[in-house]
């Protein structure tokens, strides 16, 4: 009888949990890297327009990133759950919690978006942006409201993906989108070619195109590949999937929407400071903003691999 263990391929054995974090935060690190690109190519394809019109939409972005961040709580909401219901192997109740955040999320940030469509310059006033920075920004804002219930819909797709053991479909969407929105948005604002030039709206429209496209790719791998079921709850079972999902989505919202209050603040100051402290605090954060979403992989992946454990 031998003596000696049989020798087991390296690629036959489990994967160590260093590996599977691996393998999830890598290309969520990316992915968040991308899709910040997305915004920082928007203040460098503005740039061209001056200092002033980098101001009105850095300010306007401070705005939109406070409610991206917060309606993406309820990505994050659900993506716990459906990391929860894939471990449990619950199809049906992953595809359900997908269904009823996707409702949700995009019908919370479009009622949202609607005042900011009607009113951007107006709303930028209330907020203390100095006239001429609401008169350049305002425009902008209007538009890129738009894009918030891509933007949501985006944030909650990408979770669901990650959590089924999908996490480089929405790092390879995001590079796709950036690509689009590079394009359009140097072609509208400098009316290069077959496109007209439409100054920071041209930016605003291409960031719309961009999310548009994401959200889009991002639904058509998740159903079109059958990965989760297009579900929805039934009338007598929304109370029981949203119970859960919005204890979880509220805290993080609150988080998120403290962050970010207080970076619109720094900008606020700026603002008041002049035009050109206020371009050149919107350059920095964007570029401070890729080393520190960098990192946020190795949370989410975490998030994805103990919530699959606990189903």
């Amino acid at each position: 009888m031998s003596l000696i263990a049989p020798t087991v391929p390296a690629d036959a054995l489990p994967p160590t949990p260093t590996r599977q974090l691996t393998r999830i935060a890598l290309p969520v690190s990316l992915e968040f890297v991308f899709q910040l690109g997305l915004g920082m190519i928007d203040q460098v394809v503005v740039a061209l327009l001056g200092t002033l019109v980098v101001a009105g939409v850095g300010f306007a972005n401070s705005v939109t990133l406070i409610l991206f961040l917060t309606f993406n709580a309820v990505g994050g909401g659900a993506s716990i759950l459906v990391a929860r219901a894939h471990g449990a192997q619950d199809r049906a109740g992953a595809s359900r919690l997908l269904g009823a955040g996707l409702v949700v999320g995009t019908t919370l940030s479009a009622i949202t978006a609607l005042p900011l469509v009607f009113g951007g310059e107006r709303f930028l006033s209330l907020l203390g942006a100095q006239p001429e920075v609401a008169g350049a920004g305002g425009p902008f804002l209007s538009v890129v409201a738009l894009s918030l219930p891509f933007i949501t819909a985006a944030g909650i797709l990408s979770g669901a993906l990650r959590s089924t053991g999908h996490a480089r479909t929405p790092m390879t969407v995001a590079l796709l989108a950036v690509a689009l929105n590079t394009v359009l948005a140097y072609g509208l604002v400098t009316g290069i070619g077959p496109f007209p030039q439409l100054g920071a709206v041209g930016v605003g429209i291409a960031t719309i195109a961009a999310y548009a496209l994401r959200a889009g790719l991002l639904a058509a791998q998740v159903y079109g590949r059958n990965i989760l079921d297009a579900a929805l709850p039934k009338a007598g079972q929304w109370k029981r999937v949203l119970s859960p999902l919005l204890p979880l989505s509220l805290p993080m919202a609150a988080t998120e929407l403290a962050w970010s209050g207080g970076t619109f603040l720094y900008a606020l100051l700026a603002g008041r400071v002049g035009t050109e402290a206020l371009a050149g605090m919107q350059l920095s954060n964007t570029l401070e903003g890729v080393f520190i979403v960098a990192s946020l992989g190795l949370g989410s992946a975490a998030t994805v691999l103990i919530g699959q454990a606990l189903g």
